[in-house]
């Protein structure tokens, strides 16, 4: 499937997912979030939203995690 299908459908590509992967990565580091714990739970559902609503820059992604 090409990456027009995942962007129409709100679906990530592979690269994407692995994307936001390490961006939730580095978020949990930086804030101190065990990755299980539900205020990491929240950051991803978070940073999945900001991601699918088309925020792609990694430092204000993780700024605005923090607020």
């Amino acid at each position: 499937m090409s990456d027009t299908f995942f962007r129409k459908s709100g679906s990530l590509s592979p690269d994407e997912l692995a994307r936001v992967q390490g961006i939730f990565d580095r978020a949990c580091a930086r804030f101190n979030l065990p990755a299980d714990s539900d205020a990491a739970k929240e950051a991803a559902v978070q940073l999945m939203d900001l991601y699918q609503h088309g925020i792609r820059d990694e430092e204000m992604l993780l700024a605005m995690l923090r607020n």
